[in-house]
């Protein structure tokens, strides 16, 4: 393998957790706060296609299937429903005092209860006052469909066949225009990674050696390489919307996405030990991808009472600069969270 899944390697101290994961989180969640800027066109479109695959790869790691409905409902659901529900209504509140008078919604003429429909629908175009929020609902809708298949039969064949199947079914659709509600019909284009990765670890010893570093960085350079060729050829996709272009080169460029991720992170980890930060940040990749809208707004709103323009936002300069203190200012409020609000930051205990 490319990349180790065992917790013997490069695991914090004091802590079950896996390092590599958690940085591949944190690249992974860096380009989710870029791609929400106003950055070029083209870096924009290529943040999107990098930024996804490995949350559903490396959450799929931690799938647990031998869990009772009830159970699973508690262990599993809960930590990705509370914050859905929260964050989507504090969002609204904050839509409903400042951003249907002075953001992008501005004079449009959108009926104050319609984000609430939205929270209730799950998809990204209905949830206005905070979009990436359809992540969550879609990674609930994942992990239930990868549960049932596996409450259906324990063959890891029969498994792997159901998640191609559910692909299958989530490709018709997207070719057929239709998102369903909760975001499922990005959930069962998903589900393939997802299932990939549970089906992957279960089957590895928890002693296997880690691999090679010339495997490490010949997989780095493979995938890297992949996802510029098939970015070029598969043009725009949006996964919450279901544009998927080609499924054969869209599942290639998936594949090399989590590669890429996977093999970058495990050659950090071996470069250097001084990652408390970047961890830190992989850990709390929820309550960032959650609140970062917000950080937004909240950043603009001082930038025009300082007498800035909002326009320099519009820049690439701008994007980054928007970029560099989201993130800053992501790390205190995700320590906050984490500390005073944990059933927010999906740290849910039964």
């Amino acid at each position: 393998m490319p990349f180790s899944f065992s917790h013997s390697d490069n695991v914090l101290q004091g802590s079950s957790r896996v390092t590599w994961i958690d940085v591949a989180k944190a690249l992974s969640i860096l380009t989710v706060v870029l791609y929400h800027t106003d950055i070029q066109p083209d870096i924009k479109e290529l943040s999107y296609k990098v930024c996804l695959p490995a949350f559903f790869f490396l959450s799929g790691m931690f799938a647990k299937t031998d869990l009772t409905p009830l159970a699973f409902f508690k262990r599993r659901t809960l930590r990705l429903l509370v914050p859905y529900l929260v964050y989507g209504i504090v969002s609204w509140v904050a839509w409903l005092l400042i951003g249907r008078h002075y953001g992008s919604d501005a004079g449009e003429n959108i009926s104050r209860w319609e984000p609430l429909a939205g929270i209730a629908w799950g998809t990204s175009e209905r949830l206005i006052q905070n979009a990436p929020l359809w992540f969550l609902a879609c990674l609930m809708v994942t992990e239930w469909l990868w549960y049932g298949i596996c409450r259906i039969s324990e063959n890891r064949r029969l498994r792997a066949a159901g998640a191609v199947i559910v692909g299958l079914i989530g490709v018709a659709l997207a070719h057929a225009g239709i998102t369903l509600p909760w975001s499922a019909t990005a959930a069962m284009l998903m589900l393939p990674l997802y299932a990939a990765a549970s089906l992957v670890r279960n089957g590895k010893s928890e002693t296997e050696s880690r691999p090679k570093i010339w495997s490490v960085v010949a997989t780095l350079v493979a995938s890297a390489t992949t996802v510029i060729i098939v970015h070029r050829h598969l043009g725009h996709i949006s996964i919450s919307h279901g544009i998927i272009g080609n499924p054969v080169l869209f599942y290639a460029e998936e594949v090399a996405v989590v590669a890429m991720w996977c093999s970058m992170a495990q050659l950090i980890c071996r470069a250097t030990d001084r990652l408390r930060l970047v961890t830190f940040l992989g850990q709390n990749t929820l309550t960032v991808l959650s609140t970062h809208i917000l950080t937004f707004g909240a950043i603009k709103a001082a930038w025009m009472i300082a007498g800035g323009s909002l326009s320099f936002f519009s820049t690439n300069a701008g994007s980054l600069c928007l970029w560099g203190m989201t993130i800053v200012l992501s790390l205190p409020i995700a320590w906050a969270v984490r500390r005073y609000l944990p059933a927010l930051a999906g740290k849910i205990h039964n």
